[in-house]
């Protein structure tokens, strides 16, 4: 009797879980199609820089501080889209965006990365921030040096001579070397004082001043100490630079004719950008000292 109750238990059971697997194979019989979706065509990603009608070459830009800038870039036709680190909404087509490098961000990395089906690309673009730099390429002044002084040979005495010549000792030569004519520059016989002359050199990557003038100016001071804190210039002119400056190129700064009284020790002072209008790299490199220069009447 235990051995029938058994069995028709088993074959309950048996048959309880053919009909859990029968109705799962019918369902897969009845399943969708997957669908056929195209592969998105072949295409380029571009990302450039746009500044004024110029359009940046390269995955490299040099901006100058200060510019606004455009950033263009174009999706392939076919494309589902792309993500971007400059907004956080999809970008879904090509386009393009105005906008600032932040002030005192030296450098700018955008990246932009597009899919399609079958397809993706990754842009990315630098943007350096970049300045002018004002140094002195030259500074002179041109004044007229007094000559050395010859030597003066000894004399002995002779109280015999007619008339009596007394004794003398010999006086060295003197080189007089910073000593120069005063008076008015010119290019007569008594010309005298001194021309300044100076060039500029912009060592940046950008042109300095695009957009107006740099000034130099010419300062003087009787001293010993020029580079001394307290020193106490005088300004002689403030004159212009050739603008714009560009990038490795020297410009010429006006000259100035000093007529010089005597005295001394002077020293000349030329200080670029003196008005402070341009955003340089550095701003300690654009001053130069001459001298020293001391005048004496003819």
């Amino acid at each position: 009797m235990s051995t029938s109750v058994s069995f028709f238990r088993t074959s309950a059971l048996a048959v309880a879980a053919m009909m859990f697997v029968f109705p799962a194979l019918a369902s897969a019989d009845t399943a969708e199609d997957f669908g056929s979706i195209p592969s998105s065509p072949a295409g380029k990603v571009t990302l450039s820089v746009q500044m004024g009608t110029a359009v940046s070459k390269g995955n490299v830009v040099n901006v100058p501080a200060g510019t606004p800038i455009t950033l263009v870039w174009t999706v392939p036709t076919g494309w589902k889209g792309c993500w971007s680190n400059w907004q956080s909404a999809a970008i879904t087509a090509s386009g393009s965006l105005r906008g600032n490098i932040p002030a005192g961000q030296a450098r700018r990395a955008f990246i932009l990365t597009c899919f399609g089906v079958g397809q993706s690309q990754t842009v990315a673009l630098t943007v350096n921030v970049v300045k002018p730099d004002l140094t002195v390429s030259s500074f002179t002044g041109s004044a007229t040096a007094v000559g050395p002084t010859p030597a003066v040979p000894a004399v002995p005495a002779n109280p015999n001579a007619n008339p009596p010549v007394e004794a003398r000792r010999a006086i060295p030569a003197k080189s007089n070397k910073g000593l120069y004519y005063a008076g008015t520059p010119g290019t007569g016989a008594a010309s005298g004082g001194i021309v300044l002359k100076a060039t500029a050199k912009n060592s940046g990557k950008t042109p300095a001043a695009s957009g107006g003038f740099v000034f130099a100016k010419y300062e003087w001071a009787q001293t010993t100490t020029p580079t001394k804190a307290g020193t106490s210039w005088q300004l002689l002119k403030e004159g212009f630079i050739d603008t714009p400056i560009a990038p490795n190129k020297t410009g010429v700064v006006d000259e100035y004719s000093h007529a010089a009284t005597p005295g001394g020790p002077y020293y000349f002072r030329i200080t670029l950008d003196s008005t402070g209008v341009v955003n340089e790299a550095k701003e300690d490199n654009n001053m130069r000292i001459i001298g020293p220069y001391t005048f004496v009447a003819r």
